[in-house]
């Protein structure tokens, strides 16, 4: 809602207010800050103090700074790499394209083995004509002009 439209909802709720506190009661109801709330409430006559201002600014100046000081706290940018590759999420790792940096489970043998993880048994490269019984296939040659593509 705008002030304009805050303005005038207001000038209907005022009067039906049952509260202590009207610039507390004004900033939950209109969901503003308390400063914002003082200064509309001035423009529809209620007289609120200047101290009451000045406190309402200190607190919003405070809450701001609260607010710079925790995001300092956070993990600084030149640590980000290695905060990932000390706490690994296969998911964020996956979509960061870190491969490379992702753990393998027990049960990815294959994997691990040409991870260099476990020399138990070697693996059969693509070279060896052993693996499997279908014919092997190269790949089309881009300079070849027979190819249909």
């Amino acid at each position: 809602m705008t002030r304009q439209g805050r303005l005038q909802s207001a000038k209907h709720w005022l009067p039906t207010y049952s509260g202590r506190d009207v610039v507390r009661g004004y900033s939950r109801w209109y969901g503003v800050s308390a400063v914002c709330a003082i200064l509309e409430l001035r423009l529809l006559g209620v007289h609120v103090d200047d101290t009451r201002l000045d406190q309402a600014k200190r607190a919003e100046e405070a809450k701001g700074t609260l607010r710079i000081q925790k995001k300092a706290r956070r993990i600084p940018p030149e640590d980000e790499l290695d905060f990932i590759l000390r706490n690994p999420d296969r998911v964020s790792l996956h979509q960061d394209e870190m491969w490379e940096y992702m753990m393998l489970d027990d049960g990815d043998a294959v994997a691990q083995q040409r991870a260099g993880i476990h020399d138990e048994e070697p693996i059969p490269s693509d070279e060896d004509e052993s693996v499997g019984d279908a014919p092997r296939m190269s790949p089309p040659d881009p300079d070849d002009e027979d190819t249909p593509f």
